[in-house]
């Protein structure tokens, strides 16, 4: 690195040092920079002995008379079950909270000024001290990170602005790495963080076992709490609080051996959990924490993630802008960092598009080309058959790029694999007398939808006509597909609108600055690709009426925007503007790579403000 270049790091990290040192710690500026120990003035249904508060019913009642501002109240405990409580500042701010019994420490934000404060315990039998407003600085390592990685981020696009085209894999490399590391590790281990968490922890976590797991107190307690998470712990006092029982609670003297009774054999649509399971039955046959196998799952998931985006912008002939964009939604990202096997089919998926567009560019189809076109088709097709039209999107490539007993393979190959894989969705179906629905929904059967189905097939027409008018832009464009965190975030706050909105335009602005050639992605194309759409359309939709959908509905249900990742490349390449190859330029305009990064950025920052680490 230049002097210039030391200098100029050395600036952005003491901006970053700045602002949490001052903006970022405010609330305990305003509150003293201090801890003070509280004494309650009246308590009710309680016992004061031995220097403890003991609750005696199941509705106590603490007040304390105190003058000043609280950044948050905390006090220490023991209970033996799970409790609810309430705080009352004023007699009137009134906020609720659940308390876990495996954790010692309540600790909650409040950030009001206070002369009087009184807390409600439900519960029976509870053991407390230490009650205290926590108003103490409390630096944030991960925050910190955060901002000096996101402005040297940003220092970097700015200065390679000028060959913004050819640093473009090396800037997305350093910012997935970079950001998706601080978004696993901001992220609360106890949250319900993304969509069917339970689902795909408990699938990777047993895949490789056999027929029976050693379950740890500490893994079957996560594999619960995902499931039905009544609290989260959202402060950094009682992560560590949590973070202290995983790692008591993973050893020999707790486990016990379960049989797996749905995953006991390795099925071939639980392939894609293969990195992660993987990672996993290593981390524990060398007997190591729970914890860091946890982790670990979560970076192999990333990791999948990063190769096979960086792959397909590095390799992607054209286009390279916008799969930068697409790689950078932060639903996506939030996936790729939880435990869900959408990233490795989002990636995968987008890998294989960048095949697809390579191919409809050379003058002569590679084979090698081809070939990992079709693998990694086949690969999103494993849990997921619904993707297997795309299988014939290299018969539209125009027949004079192969030899003729090539295209004559390529039509019998795509069409075969389609078939093939289109049958593992529907055979099963219609073969069997009674194939259920999904069990967390009431009055669901596949079969009985079927038949429904069968039976009245223009109702069900018009179902689809009209969930597809009412959900293709949500689901394509939405702020629930575009800007979704999961569990993490809520979606209907003036912020996160304000950040989807921003994220919409950046993505409709790249979408109609790239140019594709008329010749080379001609009308004939555009109509074969917008069919392959629509019939993944209905059969997703299909899919979802089949098993999710209570029988007879009116309605589809279950169906979200991550299930349309895969196909996003391929969708928004409909929308862009189709010129004479005279006419393409390259489109230099920085903007739409540091909107990427810095609404990426931002929501990490949300969480780790959020949940106060």
């Amino acid at each position: 690195m230049k002097k210039k270049e030391w200098i100029i790091l050395l600036i952005l990290v003491i901006i970053a040092f700045t602002l949490e040192i001052t903006i970022m710690q405010i609330y305990s500026y305003k509150g003293g920079n201090k801890d003070i120990v509280l004494n309650p003035i009246s308590y009710i249904n309680a016992k004061y002995e031995d220097g403890k508060y003991i609750t005696t019913e199941d509705n106590s009642e603490f007040e304390f008379e105190y003058d000043g501002f609280i950044n948050e109240f905390a006090y220490i405990y023991e209970s033996e079950n799970d409790f609810s409580w309430e705080i009352t500042v004023n007699e009137k701010e009134n906020k609720k909270y659940v308390s876990a019994s495996i954790i010692n420490i309540a600790d909650k934000r409040v950030r009001l000024d206070a002369n009087k404060i009184k807390i409600n315990i439900n519960g029976k039998g509870i053991i407390i001290n230490d009650f205290k407003v926590h108003n103490r600085i409390d630096f944030n390592v991960l925050r910190f990170i955060l901002i000096s990685v996101t402005l040297l981020i940003i220092a970097y696009i700015i200065f390679n602005k000028n060959d913004i085209e050819k640093k473009l894999p090396k800037i997305f490399l350093i910012t997935i790495i970079t950001l998706g590391t601080l978004l696993i590790l901001s992220t609360p281990l106890s949250a319900y963080t993304s969509e069917d968490d339970q689902v795909h922890f408990h699938n990777m976590y047993t895949l490789l076992d056999g027929k029976e797991t050693q379950w740890s107190r500490t893994a079957r307690y996560y594999d619960k709490l995902l499931i039905n998470a009544p609290f989260r712990f959202v402060t950094s006092e009682e992560q560590k609080a949590y973070i202290s029982f995983l790692n008591n609670n993973d050893n020999s003297d707790t486990n016990i051996i379960r049989e797996n009774q749905d995953y006991g054999n390795i099925k071939y649509n639980n392939l894609v959990y293969l990195p992660e399971a993987l990672i996993m039955k290593i981390g524990k046959t060398l007997n190591l924490p729970f914890i860091i196998v946890l982790l670990s799952a979560k970076f192999t998931n990333l990791l999948v993630y990063i190769l096979f985006t960086y792959l397909a912008i590095k390799e992607v002939k054209k286009l390279k802008r916008l799969f930068f964009v697409v790689a950078l939604i932060p639903h996506a990202i939030n996936l790729a960092c939880q435990f869900s096997y959408d990233p490795s089919l989002i990636s995968v998926g987008m890998y294989g598009m960048a095949m697809f567009i390579n191919m409809l560019y050379s003058e002569k189809v590679d084979k090698k080309t081809l070939y990992k076109f079709y693998i990694s088709i086949i690969w999103i097709c494993l849990p997921k058959a619904i993707y297997c039209p795309l299988l014939l999107l290299p018969s539209i490539i125009n027949r004079k790029k192969y030899d003729k007993k090539e295209y004559r393979f390529v039509l019998i190959i795509s069409v075969l694999l389609f078939v093939l894989l289109l049958s593992t969705f529907v055979l099963p179906t219609i073969l069997s007398s009674n194939v259920a629905g999904d069990a967390r929904v009431e009055n669901t059967s596949v079969t009985g939808q079927l038949k429904n189905i069968l039976q009245n097939p223009i109702n069900y027409l018009i179902i689809l006509i009209k969930y597809t008018i009412t959900n293709l832009f949500p689901f394509f464009f939405g702020g629930e597909t575009l800007n979704n965190m999961g569990y993490l975030l809520k979606t209907d706050t003036i912020v996160t609108f304000f950040m989807y909105s921003i994220l919409l335009i950046n993505l409709f602005h790249t979408i109609f600055t790239e140019k594709i050639d008329e010749k080379k992605y001609n009308y004939k194309t555009s109509i074969f690709i917008g069919c392959i759409l629509v019939i993944i359309w209905g059969l997703v939709a299909t899919a979802l009426y089949l098993s999710w959908t209570s029988v007879g509905s009116q309605e589809i249900r279950g169906v979200q925007g991550r299930y349309f990742f895969p196909l996003s490349i391929l969708a928004f390449s409909l929308l862009i503007p189709k010129v004479k190859e005279k006419n393409i330029y390259n489109y230099s305009n920085i903007f739409n790579y540091l909107i990427s990064v810095v609404a990426l950025s931002y929501n990490i920052f949300y969480i780790l403000c959020l949940f106060n680490w």
